[in-house]
């Protein structure tokens, strides 16, 4: 496993028609995605090739992408922040839509599904977190 960044961006409406990135964590020395747009940017969640893939998201299943899903006005700059291979999940707060979280590997690969499963829970308690710091 090569997982250089774990990001997550939330919805900036209700109708989740746009994200944008609030919180990464990086390995391995990768900068932060806020160094240039579209990164910084509000952008359309359909653009990283979700809109096939928004009611698995809602389930709360994985959805496994990789760079080439991307839309190719953004599919470059994501590249260089060594995007290949990503496991998404949908965060819930308090029961209701957040946004998401991209799990980002370097190079391309398959995702067990011990992996996966290990990711939902880390989504869920990221989620729990982000709802108890809103209550204080």
């Amino acid at each position: 496993m090569n997982l250089n960044r774990i990001a997550v961006f939330s919805y900036d409406t209700r109708d989740a028609t746009t994200v944008s990135l609030t919180g990464e964590w990086t390995f391995e020395g990768s900068a932060p995605l806020t160094a240039k747009p579209p990164c910084r940017e509000a952008l359309d969640p359909t653009k990283f090739g979700l809109a096939p893939h928004m009611a698995e998201l809602k389930r709360g299943s994985a959805v496994t992408l990789t760079i080439d899903d991307f839309d190719p006005a953004i599919k470059d700059t994501f590249a260089s922040y060594r995007f290949a291979s990503m496991a998404i999940f949908a965060i819930q707060v308090n029961d209701e839509p957040y946004g998401l979280i991209f799990f980002i590997d370097a190079g391309e690969r398959t995702w067990p599904s011990e992996e996966l499963e290990a990711m939902r829970i880390a989504t869920n308690i990221i989620g729990s977190a982000i709802g108890l710091s809103a209550k204080t």
